[in-house]
């Protein structure tokens, strides 16, 4: 996990949190949603390996049917991040991951 995927990971529970009064230094104690977090953390990371549709179902820790598809551009192309789409049953949810700025030919995507 990179600090980027962390720092995005944790927009949630700061937005959470605003809206709370927290004394300075107090822990999150909500389980459930560091958990989710986490989970979410490496399915980001996920999306910055270079990797074959059976280690991305592994990494991800889902069945290989699971994944739906998974789209690579060589690195020389401009305007097209890879991203994968990936289904959790259990919990009745279809996931879009899209891999943001890696290197510092993904700028002109990013603008």
């Amino acid at each position: 996990m990179t600090l980027g995927t962390l720092a995005l990971g944790m927009l949630p529970l700061v937005k959470l949190h605003e809206a709370e009064e927290l004394d300075p230094g107090q822990p999150v104690m909500d389980a459930e949603l560091m958990s989710h977090l986490l989970k979410y953390g490496r399915w980001a990371d996920a999306a910055y390996n270079s990797i074959a549709l059976p280690a991305l179902a592994a990494e991800l820790n889902i069945p290989l049917a699971n994944v739906i598809y998974l789209e690579q551009k060589p690195e020389q192309t401009a305007h097209l991040p890879t991203y994968y789409v990936a289904i959790e049953h259990d919990i009745k949810r279809i996931n879009l991951v899209v891999r943001g700025t890696q290197a510092m030919r993904d700028i002109v995507s990013d603008l």
